[in-house]
C-alpha cells in the first residue's frame, strides 16, 4: 500500500471515531477486548476509539508503523498503535508502553498479544499451561536464523545482482569474486556455536523471570500449537475460547490502566 492509500486508509477510520487504535492483524482484535475485559463491539467502536486489526497485504508491524507515521505526518490527532515485541528485550518494550511513554507506537511488553493473553488467563480444558522452556529450541533457531538473515541484507545477498547504468560490465570472474567474499561472510558465523549460545541465554531467561520468557517465546504457538493439538480444534475456535476465558476473568490489569492513561482521553 503506497503512503496516499495508507492516509486514505486511516482518514476513513477517523470518520468512524475520533481516535483510532491500530494492532497488526485482524485477529488481535478479539484477544485485544478480552485483555479490556469487555465483550467485543460489533461496530469495533469502545469508548469512542475504534480499534482495527490490519488486514493481510498491509498488516503487522509495518504496517501499523505506517498508519501511525501518516497520520503524524498529515496533522491527524487521535491515531495510536501497538506492535508485537518480536523478541526485543523487555527493559525496551516497557520503555515502549508504560508511563510515562506517551505513543503514539507503543510495543506490547511481549513478544506479541498472545503472550499478554497469556498472562490473564488460561483455559481449564486445555490441560497445565505448557513449560515455555519446551519452546526454547525454536527461539534459538529463529534468533540465529534471523542473525544470518541481517548479514545477508549486508552484504546484498538478498538483492538481485544486475548491469549499473553507465558503467562496464562485470566478468565472470569479477562476479565469482564477489560471490566468494558475500558467502565467506556469511560462512564466518559459526552457526552451531550460536545456536548453543542463544538456546543457553533463553533457558536462563525463562528461568529467571516469566516477564523475560514471554519477551523469547511467541505467544502464538500456544494457541496454534499447544491448544490446537489439546483440543482438536481449529485455531480460530482456540482463539475465541481464550478470549472468553480472559473476559470472564476479567481482562487483564497493565492493559486496561494502559488505555485508561492514553486512548481514553478525548483527542486534543
Amino acid at each position: 500500500m503506497n503512503e496516499r492509500d495508507r492516509l486514505q486508509q486511516v482518514q476513513n477510520h477517523l470518520q468512524l471515531a475520533p481516535r483510532v487504535l491500530y494492532l497488526e492483524g485482524i485477529s488481535d482484535v478479539e484477544l485485544f477486548f478480552a485483555l479490556l475485559g469487555v465483550e467485543r463491539p460489533a461496530s469495533g467502536i469502545h469508548e469512542e476509539v475504534y480499534v482495527c486489526g490490519l488486514e493481510s497485504g498491509g498488516s503487522g508491524a509495518k504496517g501499523v508503523r505506517a498508519c501511525v507515521a501518516v497520520a503524524r505526518k498529515n496533522g491527524l490527532s487521535g491515531v495510536n498503535g501497538v506492535i508485537d515485541g518480536d523478541g526485543r528485550d523487555l527493559a525496551t518494550l516497557k520503555a515502549e508502553f508504560d508511563h510515562p511513554f506517551p505513543g503514539p507506537l507503543f510495543s506490547w511488553k511481549a513478544y506479541c498479544i498472545e503472550n499478554m493473553a497469556a498472562k490473564a488467563a488460561w483455559p481449564e480444558n486445555w490441560g497445565d499451561f505448557p513449560s515455555l522452556d519446551e519452546y526454547a529450541p525454536y527461539v534459538a533457531f529463529n534468533r540465529v536464523q534471523r542473525e544470518l538473515h541481517g548479514i545477508l541484507r549486508e552484504t546484498d545477498f538478498t538483492t538481485h545482482t544486475a548491469p549499473k547504468a553507465n558503467q562496464p560490465l562485470d566478468g565472470e570472474a569479477t562476479l565469482r569474486e564477489l560471490l566468494a567474499t558475500r558467502m565467506a561472510q556469511v560462512s564466518a558465523v559459526d552457526t552451531s556455536a550460536r545456536y548453543d549460545e542463544e538456546l543457553a541465554v533463553c533457558r536462563s531467561a525463562i528461568t529467571a523471570s516469566e516477564d523475560e520468557a514471554h519477551t523469547l517465546v511467541n505467544g502464538k504457538w500456544l494457541v496454534e500449537h499447544h491448544a490446537c493439538e489439546v483440543t482438536r480444534k481449529s485455531k480460530a475456535d482456540c482463539r475465541s475460547e481464550w478470549a472468553s476465558e480472559i473476559r470472564n476473568a476479567g481482562g487483564l490489569a497493565e492493559v486496561q490502566d494502559w488505555w485508561q492513561r492514553i486512548m481514553a482521553a478525548r483527542p486534543v
